[in-house]
């Protein structure tokens, strides 16, 4: 554990592979930084390489702010003359980042049970799942995911799915010394393709499914499995006390462990005889989950305020770590009840005459089709989504998305999402060619079954959406869940689609003032 005083630099050194050193490594550092913004007197600076900007742009600035140390991949040959710091060159920044943050805090996930989550979907629900089991079963334990990080009283929010390894380390460290027995964090594609979790120590990892997304980043299909697979293939190690658990009813399972060769434990709801853990009845409505889950330890009885069936499957994700972990059957149960919701994730606010407002998280394809999917077999009236695509991101999955929402959805409003750099016009145009394929038709003016209208401002969608609700219609608003912003071209401006539908349902007399 690292007390913020001086460490010295050949010590955390150790097991980076460098290719040349010119300079003194026998100097003592006070901390390390990849944000130029971030560095203090004696700092080690290493440049690694940004979406936008090469950290070695970087260099100059971080030395006059006091560092004393230059991790870089190229020699920056111009720039050795007039720096006199320690220059330490490497093959791959984000590899050597990794490993120098794991030493600098002293390594504090080998003292920590860490669990990782992986997959397209469901990550972040299966993490609370965990947090909140491991926690009912006497082990205090930290979180680290898409929505926020939690140190025992403390939140603080986040700015990535997965953090860089410097952050996932010092927060490590921070858990560990709060009294923190054990980890749970989402592992994303991007953080294991980027070395961000390269030197986490994990105990237990889960794969959930892999879906339709960021393609922009993978390019294509089969680089984004293999991404998800080094968690269980370089990292997880095959030991006792450890275990992987995988969604037994995706085929992409047998790929992700086809290199692990420790524990596994399959969970889902086909009837594949190779499944450990599988309800043996259920009930999902929008009450609730109510069921019985048949696992190698014994059976579960479980009640949660979640909705879905796919969150049936993620209950039995997080149970499967759970027992893997070795806590007992009714401290389970008792965790899995205990988590009354997760933010933006199936998200329900109950209206008057039955209808009934359902904020989601759903950006993908396989995502929305899954929340469409469990919204029809429990509800009562039609299903009116409103919905968008992110932009600066995949835009294979947009034409997608669109067949999964005619599929499933009575009609629907085509808005904006976060349109980033992108014309949001030319965003909801690839969207409506997806539409249109699934039999879509656009509206003259009343929204009906089969037909869709295009609204770009996601307020002004939200509001036809809820003015059109009949009596026992439900209303699904995806794509942005606990996010309290919209990121446009020249700007970024609070919006929250929680709140928009709590205003909008309150003006039209479906809720009552201060419902939350």
């Amino acid at each position: 554990m690292n007390k913020m005083g001086y460490t010295n630099l050949k010590d955390i050194l150790s097991g980076v592979e460098v290719k040349e050193i010119r300079g003194d490594v026998g100097i003592n550092v006070t901390s390390i930084a990849y944000d130029s913004r971030k560095v203090s007197p004696n700092s080690v600076f290493v440049a690694i390489e940004g979406f936008k900007a090469n950290g070695t742009m970087f260099i100059e600035d971080a030395f006059r702010r006091g560092a004393k140390v230059i991790v870089c991949s190229s020699s920056e040959d111009g720039l050795l003359p007039s720096l006199p710091v320690t220059w330490i060159f490497v093959s791959d920044t984000r590899v050597a980042l990794s490993k120098l943050s794991a030493n600098f805090y002293g390594h504090p996930t080998r003292k920590l049970k860490v669990a990782g989550i992986t997959g397209t979907a469901g990550k972040t629900t299966i993490a609370y799942l965990i947090y909140t089991i491991f926690n009912a079963g006497g082990v205090p334990s930290g979180l680290m995911g898409t929505i926020e990080v939690l140190i025992g009283s403390e939140r603080l929010k986040s700015k990535l799915t997965t953090p860089e390894s410097l952050d996932i380390h010092a927060l490590a460290d921070k858990m560990l010394s709060s009294g923190m027995k054990a980890m749970v964090m989402e592992v994303s594609s991007h953080s294991l393709k980027l070395h961000r979790v390269s030197d986490v120590d994990f105990d237990f990892a889960v794969f959930t499914n892999l879906g339709h997304d960021h393609l922009d980043f993978h390019g294509d299909i089969n680089d984004y499995l293999k991404s998800k697979a080094i968690l269980f293939s370089k990292i997880l190690k095959a030991e006792e006390g450890r275990g992987a658990v995988v969604n037994g009813d995706d085929p992409a399972s047998s790929k992700i462990i086809s290199d692990y060769r420790g524990k596994v434990l399959r969970y889902g709801m086909s009837g594949n005889p190779n499944l450990d853990i599988y309800p043996e009845k259920y009930e999902v409505s929008l009450k609730g989950i109510e069921a019985t889950i048949k696992s190698p330890w014994g059976r579960l009885c479980v009640s949660s305020p979640l909705i879905g069936y796919h969150n049936l499957m993620n209950i039995m994700g997080a149970c499967g770590v759970a027992l893997l972990a070795g806590i007992p059957i009714d401290l389970i149960e008792k965790g899995v009840a205990s988590l009354k919701k997760v933010s933006g994730r199936m998200e329900v606010i109950q209206g008057k005459d039955g209808v009934i407002a359902i904020v989601d998280y759903s950006h993908t394809p396989d995502s929305l089709k899954s929340a469409l999917e469990s919204i029809a077999k429990m509800a009562n009236g039609r299903i009116i989504t409103v919905f968008g695509a992110g932009g600066d991101r995949d835009i294979q999955k947009r034409p997608l998305m669109g067949m999964a929402v005619a599929e499933k959805s009575t009609a629907c409003i085509l808005t904006s999402d976060n349109p980033r750099s992108e014309d949001p016009m030319s965003i909801i145009e690839m969207i409506r060619t997806g539409l249109e394929r699934g039999g879509f038709k656009r509206a003259d003016g009343s929204l009906s079954e089969g037909k869709y209208l295009i609204e770009p401002d996601r307020r002004k969608a939200i509001e036809i959406a809820v003015k059109n609700a009949l009596p026992g219609d439900v209303i699904l608003v995806a794509g942005k869940g606990h996010e309290d912003y919209q990121i446009f071209r020249d700007r970024v401006i609070h919006f929250d689609d929680k709140e928009e539908l709590l205003s909008v349902m309150m003006r039209c007399g479906l809720i009552e003032s201060g419902c939350k």
